[in-house]
């Protein structure tokens, strides 16, 4: 297993390796899971595949792998958007339905964070979604429209700065 790239508290960011497809997968067909994604439907075992072994050929990490105590329990993954001196970034998080409600959301967004300091993150979250909405708006991002999120580059690099902390659900 890759060694942890970032780290707030038990929860822990690696980057994603073959390893993690069948779990990656599992997560994605778990019932309710895609409810607020672009495209509802899960995918099949092909496409997730493919679209996992393209994500892990990238030459940065763009999928990571959201830990407690070891524990796989989601992913984090980034998408740029922007040109190639631009560093922004789309956030994307799951966590497993078992996990949720438990703060790791929050603790996962701000391992991103501390791993890319000095990117601009920027969240696009179905207003419907509350949960995904109260996660980032407590790891500091804060709402820039009606479905898009933003946090700005670290100074410093102290997620701590950033993030309101409590124990509401998170998703």
């Amino acid at each position: 297993m890759s060694s942890a790239v970032a780290h707030t508290g038990d929860v822990h960011l690696r980057a994603a390796d073959e390893s993690d497809l069948e779990n990656t997968l599992a997560w994605q067909r778990e019932p309710g899971t895609r409810q607020y994604f672009r495209q509802p439907n899960p995918p099949t075992r092909a496409k997730h595949e493919a679209w996992f072994r393209k994500r892990l050929s990238r030459p940065e990490p763009a999928l990571w792998i959201v830990e407690v105590a070891g524990q796989p329990v989601g992913t984090v993954r980034l998408d740029a958007r922007g040109g190639p001196d631009c560093a922004r970034y789309e956030v994307s998080i799951l966590i497993a339905s078992a996990y949720r409600g438990k703060g790791i959301g929050v603790k996962a967004l701000n391992c991103l964070r501390l791993a890319h300091p000095n990117a601009n993150l920027v969240a696009t979250i179905s207003p419907e979604n509350k949960a995904s909405i109260a996660t980032f708006i407590r790891a500091g991002f804060r709402q820039i429209a009606p479905e898009y999120y933003e946090a700005r580059p670290l100074s410093g690099g102290n997620a701590a700065d950033y993030t309101r902390t409590g124990d509401e659900d998170d998703n």
